[in-house]
């Protein structure tokens, strides 16, 4: 299954509330009149977020990001098929200049890797990693280490996965989405059993930062909630 990751930046003059409400609602609810080939769509809503690194001097990356948006597809044909219908060129696309900041959108086709995949109504914590392609392949063991650091976000753990971008997919999506040119090396979402574990997720990230390549200064972590609108 292929898979489309958005995170979004509301438009200028917009409050975080104006925003939630309109792209779970209005917009949200033009997908779902018509979904075309989207198997599963899930907006997760930014509660709070870290960016950067504590040693730089200022942000490096565009600050602050107010949803992740997950699209799922069956195969590749059914992505094209929905981003070149009509619909989507008519009236889903031109609605995203009505809460989106298009210019500091980051999207891209990815494959998801799911490692665990539990029923979960706490928190999804949503990591942007960025630093080489040779992150990902050490991804694996830097997350088994950083649990083993942090027994107790390792128990609240209840959904993982990993999910890297396809080559030139962010350029290929722009059209759509806005600008996607400074893509991360993986997109790593940890759903958890409760909010109270996101106290522990400090310790996890100081552990998985020893172990990868990271580039830290453009790195960013989201948690969020996530509301289900197809599928």
């Amino acid at each position: 299954m292929l898979k489309v990751i958005a995170a979004v930046r509301r438009r200028p003059g917009m409050t975080e509330t104006e925003y939630r409400r309109y792209v779970q609602d209005v917009h949200g609810g033009l997908v779902k009149a018509n979904p075309l080939g989207v198997a599963r769509y899930v907006q997760n809503h930014v509660f709070d977020s870290a960016f950067g690194s504590a040693d730089a001097t200022e942000y490096v990356g565009v600050f602050h990001r107010d949803s992740v948006i997950e699209l799922f597809f069956e195969s590749a044909d059914e992505l094209t098929r929905t981003f070149s219908h009509e619909y989507t060129r008519t009236v889903i696309g031109p609605d995203g200049a009505r809460f989106a900041e298009a210019a500091t959108t980051i999207s891209f086709a990815c494959r998801e890797k799911v490692l665990r995949a539990e029923a979960s109504d706490g928190p999804k914590v949503i990591q942007f990693l960025y630093g080489p392609g040779a992150l990902v392949a050490r991804w694996d063991q830097a997350h088994s280490a950083a649990c083993k650091s942090a027994p107790e976000l390792a128990e609240a753990l209840r959904g993982v996965a990993v999910n890297v971008p396809l080559p030139k997919s962010g350029l290929a999506l722009a059209g759509h989405f806005g600008s996607s040119t400074n893509l991360p090396a993986a997109v790593v979402s940890l759903s958890l059993n409760s909010d109270a574990a996101l106290t522990n997720f400090r310790k996890y990230q100081e552990a998985l930062a020893q172990d990868l390549p990271l580039d830290c200064r453009n790195s960013f972590v989201l948690y969020s909630r996530e509301v289900v609108i197809v599928g």
